[in-house]
């Protein structure tokens, strides 16, 4: 009953447009009801230990994509094609992305994490060379730092998910929506030495048997915690977002697509199509995706109500107007 509201405050609340940290508003609003002013945030624990899927997928996928890379790209692609009818419609994209990598470990990490693959940009109007970065639309100077991991395929996913979302995304949105209500978020797992000790140790060890996340966390807490605790699988917290979209929220999302229709650099018909096309699909395809849109639509939006009075004369400049920056590169751990 409340989504319509906290949603327009959440994407009121950031100078960015982003998909991310809708949780932890929602969250951190819990937090200050309750009369708190800090609270500690998890955030870290995954990317460093290895509590994502990711650290398992890329270690098995690698050996089999690198075998596939050998065969000529159109070769690969024509038998990719003619199998893609028979996957489920929100996996095909992923593997026709997939199809198309090196079967390096930090590649792989890479196009697991992406959410668009150069074409889908294209589609929309958004041409990779047009913002000087590589073709994975990160810059040149982070796939320097990145490829220091060898075949190290648990480092290699670690770094990624750490220096290039997390840093990037997670921990800026996780502050923007926090400080949102005035919370102090603390972040303790992305402390300095726990990043150095983490960084020195072997992916092998951290993934123990091949099959448990976060590993090394739980020995270290082994004598303190319960082995309910201990032992209970890894549950996230996924909200309805998808389902959120197609109903309750459905008119604002409709407003949003609308608004990013005449933008110089985008396709609107193409974005009204992507959308359009997440709508017929009702839970088939990936909310994601179309989120982006909305979120870019609703910053829009926000902007021109923001900038442009009734009369409308411009009331005040925007506070960053380039749509890409360049990311500094990360101090690599000890």
């Amino acid at each position: 009953r409340e989504i319509a509201s906290v949603w327009e405050s959440w994407m009121a609340a950031a100078d960015r447009p982003s998909i991310d940290g809708l949780n932890t508003f929602i969250i951190t609003a819990a937090v200050k009801a309750g009369n708190a002013k800090v609270a500690f945030s998890g955030l870290g624990a995954d990317e460093i230990f290895g509590g994502y899927g990711s650290f398992f997928r890329v270690r098995r996928l690698a050996p089999l994509v690198r075998l596939a890379a050998v065969a000529p790209r159109s070769l690969r692609m024509a038998a990719i094609r003619m199998l893609l009818p028979l996957c489920p419609p929100r996996y095909r994209h992923r593997i026709e992305t997939l199809a198309q990598a090196s079967g390096g470990a930090v590649d792989l990490a890479i196009q697991l994490r992406r959410i668009m693959g150069a074409d889908a940009l294209a589609g929309l109007g958004v041409l990779v060379n047009d913002v000087r970065v590589g073709a994975d639309v990160l810059p040149v100077e982070l796939h320097e730092f990145l490829d220091d991991v060898g075949d190290d395929a648990f480092r290699a996913v670690s770094h990624v998910e750490t220096y290039v979302y997390m840093a990037n995304t997670l921990l800026r949105d996780a502050d923007v929506n926090s400080m949102a209500h005035a919370i102090e978020l603390r972040v303790p797992f992305v402390g300095k030495k726990i990043l150095e000790e983490a960084g020195r140790t072997p992916g092998r060890l951290h993934l123990d048997d091949g099959r448990t996340g976060k590993a090394i966390l739980r020995q270290a807490a082994g004598g303190v915690l319960a082995p309910e605790v201990l032992n209970r699988q890894k549950t996230g917290f996924t909200l309805p977002i998808g389902e959120w979209m197609q109903g309750e929220l459905r008119d604002q999302c409709e407003a949003a697509i609308d608004a990013i229709a005449d933008l110089p650099f985008l396709n609107g018909h193409r974005a009204r199509r992507e959308w359009d096309t997440f709508v017929v699909a009702r839970g088939q395809t990936s909310w994601t995706k179309p989120l982006l849109l909305v979120a870019l639509g609703s910053y829009v939006d926000q902007c021109q109500r923001t900038f442009i009075d009734s009369a409308g004369a411009m009331k005040m400049r925007p506070r960053n107007t380039r749509p890409f920056q360049s990311i500094a590169k990360p101090e690599q751990p000890a």
